[in-house]
């Protein structure tokens, strides 16, 4: 019995040791770890004060977010205006072609595409280039028109009404700004056919009677002097018509005399 309390007791004993080792160490980790910080702060102080006190510094930034108000950049959608198929037909020199065009506040507009297709291998041809960082449309008259796909799609039927608003492309004529009245339409230019024939050549008129376009290609004067220069001509001819006009100023001179 002697023994167990004397074990008992050294037990005790070990266990008080230990925690008061325990509580000792802990104090003085404390003491050394408020010294660190105390000394780190103090030797960092100039660069890490803040100029005003955290709570402070929200305060003021709620009450300049309330009192400044940020404009907000609306993209404006163009205006559109209604484009309704065009019911008319179309001849070009003559023959019989399926255009796909809207009638646009009672004019008619064309897909500028399909006149160049239509019209290459004419007098009045012309090629059709996009410039990309100039966002304009650039007509080189003279030029084989190159296809691009989706030229003389199948008309529209009068009943499929479309959205329409005017183009921004800017538009030149071989090498020359010129304005031409255009309107987009599920993304392609169309442009208003009389102003399209007096840019490029080529004649426009309406039939009232039969309700026709009438789109008529056009040679330019320079075509028809070299035609003409190229022409045979006979000589005895040509001297026979001379003799005919000397003779007949001849007559006339002797009337006026009488």
């Amino acid at each position: 019995m002697k023994n167990e309390k004397n074990g008992r007791s050294f037990a005790q004993k070990l266990v008080g040791i230990v925690l008061a080792l325990s509580l000792v160490m802990g104090l003085t980790g404390t003491i050394h770890g408020e010294e660190i910080a105390e000394d780190y702060n103090n030797e960092n102080e100039t660069e890490y004060v803040l100029p005003v006190t955290l709570p402070a510094a929200i305060d003021e930034f709620e009450d300049n977010e309330e009192e400044e108000e940020y404009p907000i950049t609306q993209v404006e959608r163009p205006e559109t205006i209604t484009a309704r198929p065009s019911a008319h037909t179309v001849l070009v020199d003559g023959e019989l072609v399926a255009f796909r065009a809207f009638n646009i506040n009672d004019e008619n507009f064309f897909m500028l595409r399909d006149i160049a297709y239509t019209l290459s291998g004419s007098y009045n041809q012309f090629e059709v280039e996009w410039d990309e960082e100039l966002l304009a449309i650039s007509l080189t008259t003279g030029l084989t028109y190159t296809l691009v796909g989706g030229e003389m799609s199948p008309p529209e039927d009068v009943d499929n009404l479309a959205d329409a608003w005017l183009s921004t492309a800017s538009i030149y004529v071989d090498g020359e700004s010129v304005y031409l009245l255009a309107y987009n339409v599920g993304g392609n230019n169309f442009f208003r056919l009389r102003d399209l024939g007096e840019a490029l050549g080529f004649d426009v008129d309406f039939d009232e009677e039969t309700a026709t376009v009438l789109i008529t290609t056009v040679a330019p004067l320079h075509y028809v002097y070299y035609e003409y220069a190229h022409v045979e001509h006979d000589e005895d001819e040509d001297e026979d018509n001379e003799d005919e006009y000397e003779n007949g100023n001849e007559e006339e001179d002797d009337d006026n005399e009488e």
